[in-house]
């Protein structure tokens, strides 16, 4: 096929030229005249066309005038140069598109390349993920073991605080009677002096009344004084007893007071260990349901690559179809044209 410019009718025109000036239309005397542009097997093969056509040309044009012969000529000529203008046109075109398919077939190729490379790189995110939440859901179950264990210590504490509360409150209630029983003692024993004061100052005034009635019985009421005072050292006594039963039970008091106070530290240590447990736990819990969330976009984003991948390849089949049908109807010109 010549090149772009150089048609059968350029050929033609040369070879008439060569003609009439009584000289060979030789393949290099018409590429000389045509500007030595042009293959010579091109020219050689329009040269046998022209030759071939010039030869089953009519001898006798007795029935035809001589410009119905120049227009049927020229209408010839013309055809000619139109359909050789289009022959070319399209394998022009022909070759654009098969070179715009290729490269968009390759391009497919290398999209569906890095696509395969993502949906593995993605499989192995999903991979991750899957082993993150198994890991965290085996966390979780620890903490929540741990989170039972702790409760179950909580309620022994409480009710080994409940039993102290108890305690106390007998040992108060035991506290309150002896106090009260103190205290009536006290009253009795205030109350038996003023009786005695009040006896002292009428035994005084008879004593005064009577000073000498008195002076014979000085030794009987110094005995009566002696027993009296024996009396006093017995209550004395008994007083004495009954303050250091007061102060054992104050002491008592006190060191109950004081595990009371420990057992509340205790207390609070474990309530501050479980507040930390829980703010561990809603983390933890929090950190669970972004990896879910995030395995969830994962797997939508996986499908949707998927989806892409299938229009991509679809896209691709039709491509290929329309490639091959483009070979299939580029074989079926050549051979039309060497036939």
């Amino acid at each position: 096929m010549a090149k772009t410019g150089i048609y059968k009718s350029d050929v033609k025109k040369a070879r008439d030229s060569i003609v009439a000036q009584n000289k060979h239309p030789s393949v290099d005397a018409v590429r000389i005249a045509l500007g030595n542009t042009g293959s010579k097997s091109t020219i050689h093969k329009y040269l046998k066309e022209l030759e071939f056509e010039h030869s089953h040309l009519p001898t006798t044009t007795d029935s035809l005038s001589e410009s119905i012969q120049n227009l049927v000529a020229n209408l010839a000529n013309q055809l000619v140069i139109e359909a050789d203008a289009r022959v070319e046109e399209m394998s022009v075109s022909l070759r654009e598109r098969e070179k715009k398919l290729e490269n968009e077939l390759n391009a497919i190729k290398a999209n569906n390349a890095d696509l395969q490379n993502v949906r593995a790189d993605l499989n192995s995110q999903v991979t991750l993920a899957n082993q993150t939440i198994e890991s965290l859901r085996n966390q979780l179950n620890n903490e929540t073991l741990a989170r039972r264990i702790s409760d179950q210590k909580t309620s022994d504490l409480e009710e080994l605080l409940a039993q102290s509360k108890k305690h106390v409150e007998s040992l108060e209630e035991k506290h309150a009677h002896a106090r009260d029983a103190l205290e009536h003692y006290r009253e009795s024993i205030k109350e038996r002096r003023d009786q005695e004061n009040r006896k002292h100052d009428s035994q005084l005034q008879q004593l005064q009344a009577e000073v000498r009635v008195l002076q014979q019985t000085i030794s009987v009421k110094a005995e009566e004084i002696m027993h009296l005072n024996r009396e006093s050292a017995v209550v004395l006594t008994n007083l004495s007893h009954a303050k250091n039963a007061l102060y054992e039970e104050e002491r008592q008091r006190r060191l109950l007071n004081e595990e009371i106070t420990k057992l509340e530290r205790l207390n609070q240590d474990y309530r501050f260990q479980l507040q930390d447990k829980d703010v561990k736990f809603k983390d933890l819990k929090a950190e669970f349901e972004q990896s879910i969330k995030t395995s969830a976009h994962l797997i939508e984003d996986k499908i949707a690559l998927e989806k892409t991948l299938a229009v991509m390849q679809s896209t691709f089949e039709e491509h290929k179809k329309i490639h091959q049908d483009f070979r299939d109807l580029l074989q079926k010109n050549q051979e039309s044209k060497k036939s």
